[in-house]
């Protein structure tokens, strides 16, 4: 078996090595209809703006396993910019799974992080899978017990959906039911409009994502090509089940607000389903909590027409801004999602170990 990086990544091969190793393990807890045109998007928007590696195992020429690194920068109050990697996106097909595959691309992805500066790895996992197994053998340690996804259920019609679907019992269902509902008319925004964001829009978004720094103690640090590449790499959806939205809320040229995203198709054991899934949002500092209510409910009105057949949607991110999404709605999607880090620089290894575990942050999700 060798493990190797990979310059050049063959999205059909990822996206079916994904597909099996991912759907015997994710049962309830759903899994992405990979798809080759989904990888390509991910890898050209996320991964490679970063120079982000790709890990690749190898029985022969034949790939059996494949991982990602999402290379980010941290804004830590106390130390400054910290550069990170996520684990994403890592799967092993199932004949080739408990060979210790897993654990040898994640050494590979950690030589290479510490090659490229990086001072933390991290992975947010689900109790579900085996990950935390395999990152704690890797020497990862479980810093945060449930990073708080949050999710709503897309209104009162598709309870019983959700319920099938997730496989809630009576006590759940009665629970969901009450945050499920939709107001009878959609919000209105008195000053200003909702509209589509463009690549001229990235600037303000990062100016309102910086200006959290003053409230939050670890804040990832978005930048304009990261924005960029999402917005024009979108067109790789195009006829697919995955449908990328990026929204903002312009008052007379400044933006107030924004959202960004895409609604995939979820596999479950009951079957295919949409989900909206929303990976960043901002707010501008001087917005109260009515209007940051109104422009989450709007865009949940927006969700709900572009995939009328999906029961919920959900926060992708560990957010600060989780009173408002309550405050809309959204409540604790009931999984535990604990995050494991683990320091790869010693000069950020006694931060980590003493103080992590008391901050608010913001860090972003990807599988």
């Amino acid at each position: 078996m060798q493990i190797k990086l990979i310059d050049s990544v063959d999205y059909e091969k990822a996206a079916k090595i994904l597909y099996e190793s991912y759907i015997p393990q994710w049962q309830v807890a759903g899994s992405p209809e990979w798809s080759p045109k989904y990888i390509e998007y991910l890898d050209k928007a996320y991964i490679k703006p970063r120079d982000g590696p790709c890990v690749g195992a190898f029985d022969g020429d034949n790939l059996v396993g494949i991982g990602f690194g999402y290379i980010n920068d941290w804004n830590v109050a106390e130390v400054g910019k910290v550069p990170t990697m996520a684990i994403c996106y890592l799967g092993v097909i199932p004949q080739y799974q408990r060979k210790g595959i897993a654990i040898s691309m994640i050494k590979k992805l950690e030589e290479t992080a510490s090659s490229k500066k990086v001072s933390v790895l991290y992975r947010i996992c689900n109790d579900e899978l085996s990950d935390g197994k395999v990152l704690t053998k890797c020497g990862f340690t479980e810093k945060i017990d449930n990073a708080y996804q949050m999710a709503r259920i897309l209104g009162s019609d598709m309870v019983n959906k959700a319920a099938t679907f997730k496989e809630y019992g009576t006590i759940m269902k009665q629970l969901v039911k009450t945050v499920a509902g939709l107001p009878k008319e959609k919000p209105t925004i008195e000053v200003g409009a909702i509209r589509d964001g463009t690549v001229a829009d990235a600037s303000a978004c990062v100016e309102v994502l910086a200006s959290y720094k003053d409230s939050t103690q670890i804040l990832r640090d978005w930048t304009e090509s990261e924005f960029e590449s999402q917005i024009t790499n979108a067109n790789l959806l195009a006829g697919t089940p995955f449908a990328p939205f990026f929204r903002v809320w312009d008052v007379n040229g400044t933006i107030k607000a924004f959202v960004i995203g895409r609604v995939e198709f979820i596999h479950w054991k009951a079957g295919l389903c949409p989900s909206g899934v929303i990976t960043d949002t901002g707010f501008a500092s001087d917005l109260d909590k009515k209007d940051k209510i109104n422009f989450v409910l709007s865009f949940i009105f927006e969700i709900k027409e572009k995939a009328p057949e999906a029961f919920g949607t959900n926060v992708a991110v560990a957010h600060h801004e989780e009173k408002t999404y309550d405050k809309a709605g959204f409540n604790n999607d009931r999984s535990r999602r604990p995050l494991y880090v683990k320091a790869v620089g010693n000069e950020f290894k006694a931060w980590l170990e003493s103080q992590w575990k008391y901050k608010m942050y913001y860090i972003s999700y990807q599988r």
